[in-house]
């Protein structure tokens, strides 16, 4: 998507994904919003007053009225639900997106200047280094999201879907289904700009010092970008959605069959 107009909240082009307010941390809130802290250290100063945060990113999902939604780890059976059968074989798609286990939580570690973020250990050491050194550079990085779970995309996809009255091609441009999102790997990574808390997870954040910093450094940390702006791209553009490709088992994850 090339707008910051886009009515609902990615993986989320996975651009301004639903009608949801984010927090520093990428906790999503339906329906209020959140104030944002300046720097991720606030942001742990915030959660040890008692801030409420409702979300699926790196926390449980507050569900506002709830409905109970089927859930099956079958990826041929959620492409049936969906109403569009996913191709076989060893890298199914769906809508465009490829699936991908779940990682397994015990091999999940939380970022120290983000600890609701959880990433593999090796893509959290990278994060953390790149916070640091765009400290040093005066640009305020800021970890929106790591981890999600197949259950949290499955809110985001069919819940949210049903809220907002969307077809599943509109939200398949905005929302991974569940079983095909690059955050169940942990090695994804939503960012944002401390200083710009307005362009969280909008095609905006391309116009930020954090999105500047991030093309300039963050092959040097062995992170790329996700769904860049091109012409071949299905998924929107998302300028904040940047996955980890340092060790050999992120590189097979994102790279294995292409």
């Amino acid at each position: 998507m090339a707008a910051d107009s886009f009515g609902s909240i990615d993986d989320i082009p996975e651009a301004q994904r639903e009608r949801v307010s984010r927090s520093a941390y990428g906790q999503e809130t339906y329906g209020r919003s959140i104030p944002v802290p300046r720097s991720p250290w606030h942001g742990l100063a915030a959660l040890g007053a008692g801030v409420v945060v409702m979300g699926i990113l790196g926390a449980a999902i507050a569900r506002p009225n709830p409905q109970p939604i089927p859930w099956s780890t079958d990826l041929e059976g959620i492409g049936t639900a969906i109403g569009v059968p996913s191709a076989q074989g060893e890298h199914d798609t769906l809508l465009g997106h490829r699936a991908y286990a779940e990682a397994p939580t015990t091999a999940l570690v939380p970022l120290p200047v983000a600890p609701l973020v959880k990433l593999q250990p090796a893509a959290a050491a990278a994060v953390t280094a790149m916070v640091t050194a765009a400290q040093a550079d005066g640009v305020n990085l800021l970890p929106l999201s790591g981890f999600r779970s197949h259950a949290d995309q499955q809110y985001l996809f069919f819940q949210i879907k049903a809220d907002l009255g969307e077809s599943t091609l509109a939200r398949a441009e905005v929302s991974a289904p569940p079983g095909y999102s690059e955050h169940h790997t942990g090695y994804a990574v939503d960012f944002g700009d401390g200083n710009v808390p307005s362009a969280h997870v909008q095609v905006s954040f391309e116009r930020t010092p954090a999105f500047r910093w991030l093309q300039q450094n963050a092959a040097r940390y062995n992170f790329e970008l996700s769904f860049p702006d091109t012409a071949d791209q299905v998924v929107g553009y998302e300028p904040w959605h940047w996955r980890f490709v340092g060790d050999p088992d992120s590189l097979e994850t994102f790279y294995q069959g292409r």
